[in-house]
């Protein structure tokens, strides 16, 4: 796997502290969450999200389109700003 060094022209958010979801204070559901207009993670998209995706593949998951997969770490879109 390659990850591009600027986010797909996004712009990566490397959390200094993955271990909590603190740079993501409004959640919209228990496992999705986005982080506060302003915050430096809200115009980029979060690296930890998209690595826990692509690690999903190799484990034979595929990404899932459904509106009922969308809190899911293999929904198949990932917006700026959300974990």
């Amino acid at each position: 796997m390659l990850v591009s060094p600027r986010g797909a022209g996004q712009g990566w958010f490397i959390d200094a502290d993955p271990t909590t979801d603190a740079a993501f204070a409004r959640p919209l559901a228990a496992t999705r969450r986005f982080a506060a207009p302003g915050h430096p993670a809200a115009g980029r998209v979060d690296l930890l999200t998209a690595i826990l995706h692509e690690m999903g593949h190799p484990l034979g998951l595929d990404d899932a389109y459904q509106g009922a997969d969308r809190a899911g770490v293999m929904f198949g879109y990932l917006g700026k700003g959300e974990r």
